[in-house]
């Protein structure tokens, strides 16, 4: 459970979001998938941050 262990903060979350978006693109020439691919990284990474939040809260 490293999210416990090493749980991630917003600001990481944020971040994270910042260099896939960057990555993909300048990876994919489709929009399409691109965009696609974005959302489905946002919610995850928001996900992972929201059970942080909760692991943390006593």
């Amino acid at each position: 459970m490293i999210h416990r262990l090493l749980p991630i903060e917003q600001q990481h979350a944020f971040r994270w979001i910042e260099l896939m978006e960057v990555a993909i693109y300048e990876t994919l020439s489709n929009r399409v998938v691109a965009e696609r691919l974005m959302e489905r990284l946002r919610i995850g990474a928001l996900n992972v941050l929201r059970i942080c939040e909760a692991h943390q809260e006593p």
